[in-house]
């Protein structure tokens, strides 16, 4: 054949593809995908390839004796890396004392933080279980097996959520691939057991597993099983099979004995190993119905002050009960209004902002201005104060004329204003620039996703920063994440998530070790599971939190806040479901802690905490307010004192006088106290109360 005719034969994907089906593993992984660019982009967008690369799982239905082990780590990765020792390693077991360290080539090498080999399946196709193995008791001289089976929302467990348990000093590496032991054994009880581990048949165990754990046992005073569980139970939602025979002389065990052991060796049972929540960390002290649903909430930045937008263009901003100005106004009480449940909430001001949804809500750094967008294809900023309108700006149409609705409206700092829209849009506007009466073009136009933007979260300054605001950000579209810069645009877009990814907020002063710099972007998608990303490290994701998990798919997480560190939570995050609940997760353990109901029946859209750590919730047609709980005989959520505060609405239609269109109201009649059933969809009664509790 002549080097033209080899060319074009090459040259055909779908020929190429057949050929490369051919080649050997490690070829495969490396050598053929440097040939050319075609080569790599054929192996990267082949399905049947990435599963032959063991990226991504086979769907196909095989014996169990028929499934693949990754050949990569038999030849390369197990001795190569796994038993291997870092001097940066959490701790250094005895075990591991005896094996080389890891050369500064292969750390080069294996540990870049986006090599491929962490994305790897241990077995094709995978088989989503693990077996725990070890002695019910320490002074039972027998063997129990635990099998656990993951219920991912799209993947599997990958060789680099295996080689973080490493790096974290929880497990160890045995002689076997994918067999590893707790890494902390007590000399006496590893000589007990090490002529009991040696009948185990391991290689039947993997034929079933695509892990195999070995525990010195269920003793809650250890803290190595606590250190395990801490790291395991992140990677996903498990079941548990106990009580039947598996292999002749030894049966299923459950790990989670300290959880009701007399209630084991039963009979095969299947049981969800998720604990019960614990008490609830906040308590609410006041709801607040509104006319029409909630489409946009927003707080201030400095003071007590909750602004929302509805569906019916309506636009309204409370203030909350401050604690300064309570003790400053009652001297003698020295318990704030908002614990007592004597304090008010005023409507500032409320207005018919738009003439279509008030999709957007978003304050302005210093809090002065607040800046709404709606589906009339207008940007509105107003006073916060007062609500009067000072300038307006239109939303450039999308392609075919019509309105191009707004998703986010972000005040980035004094001078930039961030507009994304429906057809995935991100305006840039220079709030410098002097405007026309209503309309004005945006200084800069990116498109960081194929999808609309779903959420905006800007990154702290650079320690180089003169301004001290941020100039990058990161967005969620679609089924991908992208950084923007101010000034470059577009930076990076991460790979395909296959999840759309729903919203994000950042956290800082995490640990910081090794590749880690202590700060993370957390993602929340449609499945019920958050992301986390590590600064700097954007083309896939580090680690995973199951938060919400259900049959055919969890509950999406509509809206991440983080929980002020005032409040002594340690790093925690809130997490607003789609099913009305709020979770909070506390990061670094990466587990839900407590959770509690914003509404049963509509899903969480607004939530944050305002200046004095109040948790601000929205959604439906309630917004509620909560204080950290005080302890089990708190506020009750659902009882409430009624307080009528303010009265009809102001519907001016907003056309030519933006600047008087805005209801003052201060005011504060106190009702009589009463028990406030659940109020939804009855506009006109706006009630809000905080609960008396004397």
């Amino acid at each position: 054949m002549d080097s033209s005719a080899s060319h074009r034969l090459f040259g055909v994907p779908e020929l190429l593809e057949e050929i490369l089906l051919q080649v050997d593993l490690p070829t495969l992984l490396t050598s053929a995908q440097r040939v050319c660019c075609m080569w790599y982009r054929v192996t990267q967008d082949s399905s049947a390839l990435q599963k032959a690369l063991f990226f991504k799982p086979s769907e196909k239905r095989v014996d169990p004796e028929e499934r693949r082990i990754n050949p990569f780590v038999e030849s390369n990765l197990w001795h190569g890396l796994f038993r291997k020792r870092k001097q940066t390693h959490k701790r250094s077991p005895a075990q591991s004392e005896a094996l080389p360290l890891l050369g500064p080539h292969e750390e080069e090498v294996y540990l870049r933080r986006e090599a491929s080999w962490r994305r790897m399946l241990p077995q094709q196709p995978p088989s989503n279980n693990i077996t725990v193995v070890g002695p019910w008791y320490l002074d039972i001289r027998t063997l129990i097996s635990s099998q656990l089976t993951l219920k991912p929302h799209r993947d599997c467990r990958r060789l680099g959520d295996l080689y973080s348990g490493i790096e974290k000093g929880v497990i160890f590496p045995a002689q076997d691939p994918f067999v590893f032991r707790f890494a902390v054994f007590s000399e006496i009880l590893e000589r007990e057991l090490r002529s009991l581990w040696s009948t185990i048949p391991i290689s039947k165990l993997l034929i079933d597993c695509d892990v195999v754990f070995f525990h010195m046992g269920w003793d809650p005073r250890y803290d190595s099983w606590n250190e395990f569980e801490n790291w395991l139970w992140p990677l996903g939602k498990f079941e548990f099979t106990f009580g039947g025979g598996l292999y002749n002389n030894w049966d299923f065990g459950s790990p989670r004995v300290k959880y009701g052991s007399e209630k084991l060796l039963q009979g095969e049972v299947k049981k969800d190993l998720e604990l019960p929540p614990p008490h609830a960390m906040f308590d609410t002290v006041c709801t607040l119905p509104l006319s029409a649903d909630l489409f946009s909430q927003a707080i201030h930045p400095r003071e007590p002050i909750v602004s929302v937008g509805l569906s019916t263009g309506h636009v309204q901003t409370f203030r909350l009960p401050s604690e300064e100005s309570d003790s400053d106004d009652d001297g003698a009480e020295s318990t704030s209004s908002s614990r007592n449940g004597k304090g008010h909430i005023d409507t500032m001001w409320r207005t018919r902002r738009h003439k279509g949804s008030c999709r957007c809500l978003g304050f302005g750094v210093d809090g002065e201005m607040l800046y709404s967008a709606g589906t009339d294809g207008l940007v509105k900023a107003a006073k916060a104060e007062t609500g009067v309108v000072e300038n307006k700006i239109a939303i450039p149409p999308a392609k075919d004329g019509s309105v191009d609705a707004p998703t986010i409206v972000h005040a980035l700092s004094p001078q930039t204003l961030l507009l994304a829209t429906d057809s995935s849009a991100l305006h840039l506007y220079d709030l410098r620039i002097p405007f026309s009466p209503v309309s004005a073009r945006p200084q800069q136009t990116h498109h960081p996703h194929d999808d609309y933007i779903s959420s905006l979260t800007p990154l702290p300054p650079s320690d180089t920063s003169t301004s001290g605001f941020s100039k990058q950000w990161v967005t969620t579209g679609g089924t991908t994440l992208a950084v923007t810069d101010l000034r470059r645009g577009v930076l990076v877009r991460s790979e395909d998530q296959e999840e759309e990814l729903v919203s994000s907020v950042y956290i800082g002063g995490l640990p910081a070790g090794g590749t880690s710099r202590g700060e993370k972007v957390i993602v929340g998608g449609s499945s019920g599971v958050l992301t986390l990303w590590e600064k700097g490290a954007w083309d896939d994701q580090d680690e995973r939190i199951y938060v919400q998990r259900e049959a055919g798919g969890g509950e999406s997480l509509e809206t991440l806040a983080v929980v002020p560190d005032e409040l002594g939570k340690g790093k925690m995050i809130a997490v607003g479901l789609g099913s009305g609940g709020v979770k909070f997760v506390r990061i670094g353990m990466n587990k839900v802690v407590s959770e509690v109901m914003h509404d049963e029946t509509e899903g969480v859209i607004g939530l944050g905490f305002d200046v004095e750590g109040r948790m601000v919730t929205g959604g439906g047609q309630i917004v509620k307010v909560w204080h950290e709980a005080v302890g089990s005989d708190g506020m009750d959520g659902d009882m409430a004192g009624g307080k009528r505060m303010f009265g009809g609405d102001s519907d001016d239609s907003d056309d030519d006088a933006d600047s008087d269109d805005s209801d003052r109201e201060s005011r504060k009649a106190a009702p009589p106290q009463r028990k406030r059933k659940k109020n939804k969809g009855k506009g006109g009664q706006d009630i809000m109360a905080f609960a008396d509790i004397d």
